[in-house]
């Protein structure tokens, strides 16, 4: 033909073409080593080439439809329709036959498989039927240790998962290690809750726990107890003259001179800043007097690191029936107030 060739045409040639190119390859590619051998010479062909160098052909700049033996390329291409048919029908028919042959074949097993069901089903169920009570036995169990764990928010139960390896003695053992890690932690929370992080004694909060379960027994039995109220001399100064760094050296040192010279059941904290507290149970006011200028003195004597002596200024109080802590804590800090007016490195009493 002479007419213009429609640009569309050539489009969708080299689309189709493609696309054959690509199941072409994926087809050789899949087939099993004695199919490739009988299929794949056809593609080297002299009818197959000739085709697809058409098609290239006309794919080209300048191509011509005329230049084309259009009855040529005709039977070139029915006879390879032709031969992709035979080869269809052939691979159809040996899939059929493929599958028929794995159909008796799973038929035959599974006849095999329903005996050796019915034979094994008994002790099957029997295990079935022990494993679950197994399994319920470690439920409870588990179910019962949590329970008390919530109920009692005490993570120091455990679990007693036994000797055995299974799943649930895994699971028991975990569990175990996170009771210890949940307890551990809770532990430490509490000791930092409860310490002065600086100088590793009791802060403010948890002294006012402990002092106030010292004054109750010391009001139950008829006994006293000494409350020290001590602020370091000058500490300002030091800070003002040294750096806060010296200034925190000075006040852990302050705290070990203090803790080395209390008794075990004497309390000791941190108050604030530079302020310290003791609580001596059971120490009458002259005890109590001499109790705190010791304590006085042996600060007096130590030598801290960058800085040399630093004294101490203490208001000393005597607890009294029926009062409370923060009425006893403000006769303590009036006369720190009197010790500090009257020159410092003092102990006065209220």
């Amino acid at each position: 033909s002479q007419e213009k060739p429609n640009p569309r045409d050539f489009v969708d040639l080299a689309i189709y073409y493609g696309l054959f190119q690509q199941h072409a390859h994926e087809f050789l590619r899949g087939l099993p080593s004695a199919d490739y051998a009988a299929i794949n010479p056809y593609f080297q062909s002299r009818e197959y080439l000739r085709v697809i160098a058409t098609v290239e052909a006309a794919l080209q700049p300048g191509y011509v439809a005329s230049h084309v033996d259009s009855e040529k390329w005709w039977s070139n291409s029915t006879a390879v329709i032709d031969h992709f048919k035979a080869v269809e029908d052939s691979t159809y028919q040996k899939q059929i036959n493929l599958a028929s042959a794995d159909i008796d074949r799973k038929k035959r097993n599974l006849n095999i498989f329903a005996v050796t069901a019915v034979m094994a089903g008994l002790l099957v169920s029997l295990f079935a039927m022990l494993t679950i009570a197994r399994i319920l036995r470690a439920l409870n169990e588990l179910q019962r240790t949590l329970g008390n764990i919530i109920e009692e928010e005490n993570f120091t139960l455990r679990l007693h998962p036994g000797g055995k390896s299974d799943e649930f003695s895994h699971i028991g053992h975990s569990l175990n290690q996170l009771l210890e890690f949940t307890d551990s932690l809770i532990r430490d929370k509490e000791r930092l809750a409860s310490t002065d992080e600086l100088t590793g004694i009791m802060n403010r909060r948890s002294f006012m726990k402990s002092a106030a379960r010292e004054m109750s027994r010391a009001d139950r039995y008829g006994t006293e107890c000494a409350y020290l109220f001590i602020d370091i001399d000058h500490f300002k100064r030091v800070n003002d003259e040294h750096g806060h760094a010296v200034g925190d050296e000075v006040l852990k040192g302050f705290a070990e001179v203090l803790r080395r010279n209390l008794r075990t059941s004497d309390l000791l904290a941190r108050w604030g800043g530079e302020e310290f507290v003791v609580l001596a149970p059971e120490t009458r006011p002259e005890a109590a007097l001499q109790f705190a200028e010791k304590l006085r003195e042996r600060v007096a004597a130590e030598q801290f690191p960058g800085v040399g002596p630093v004294t101490c200024s203490v208001g000393l109080a005597n607890t009294r029936p029926g009062e409370s802590f923060d009425a006893l804590a403000r006769r303590a800090d009036d006369a720190l107030y009197e010790a500090k007016e009257t020159g410092r490195n003092r102990v006065c009493v209220a």
